[in-house]
């Protein structure tokens, strides 16, 4: 691993309890908490020139529509097709598909961290299609550096590992503190990157984060006190959500 804090776990059972939940491969969060967040990412311009990002209201604002907790990219910005992100009004702007970018990570995981009992004991559920684990070709957030690790960052053994495997995805499962969230998702090595773990969630199960790789949303499920400090939190664009919404 890259980091020292978090671990590339043996046995997989720890996450077993996702089996139940995620039923098959519409379903991205469990489906049994009280209460849901919907996490909006960032708008990030593809430009390199441009390092800024935007919000959905304020692209909202430009256009004359608004956010509401099921409105999809393509609808916000008048496209046929989820595939087409481009607009005529902000062309090379468009939310991260299966990434939240580092910040508004770590501004999720300093709300959640006081709603758990174990913040030191959390499970990370990685996608083992990324390529930059084996050495392949780097997925990478534009808020970054961009490149391709020269090396392999994990071992052979860790590339061994058995896998989670949940409908339509297999990942590697880690263990470590919340805190060491940074260091998870950003690797500043030769050929910068940085991802967000796909699901992650505390040993005590009081809260869950899915970031799926073909949406531009996270999503939280927790209990109705957790996912109001979610939604109060300046550094982040939220809506509440309900686990039967569609989008």
């Amino acid at each position: 691993m890259w980091t020292d804090r978090v671990r590339v776990l043996d046995d997989v059972s720890p996450a077993e309890w996702l089996t139940g939940e995620l039923l098959d491969a519409s379903t991205v969060i469990p489906r049994s908490f009280e209460a849901y967040a919907r996490v909006l990412h960032p708008v990030e311009f593809q430009d390199r020139r441009h390092p800024a990002t935007m919000r959905w209201s304020e692209v909202a604002a430009l256009l004359g529509r608004r956010v509401h907790p099921t409105t999809r990219w393509h609808d916000l910005i008048g496209t046929p097709s989820r595939y087409e992100r481009n607009s005529e009004a902000l062309p090379g702007a468009y939310p991260a598909w299966g990434n939240l970018a580092v910040t508004p990570l770590r501004a999720l995981c300093d709300v959640l961290a006081s709603h758990t009992d174990t913040p030191d004991d959390c499970l990370f559920a990685v996608w083992s299609g990324w390529g930059w684990l084996s050495g392949g070709t780097a997925r990478v957030s534009l808020t970054t550096d961009g490149g391709v690790p020269a090396e392999p960052l994990m071992t052979a053994a860790e590339l061994a590992a058995p896998r989670l495997r949940l409908p339509g995805r297999n990942y590697f499962l880690l263990q470590g503190p919340i805190s060491a969230m940074g260091e998870l998702v950003h690797y500043d090595g030769p050929g910068r990157w940085a991802q967000s773990p796909s699901l992650f969630w505390p040993a005590d199960r009081a809260w869950c984060v899915a970031t799926e790789i073909d949406l531009d949303s996270t999503f939280v499920g927790g209990s109705a006190d957790t996912i109001s400090s979610v939604l109060a939190s300046p550094e982040l664009e939220t809506l509440p959500f309900k686990v039967t919404d569609l989008l």
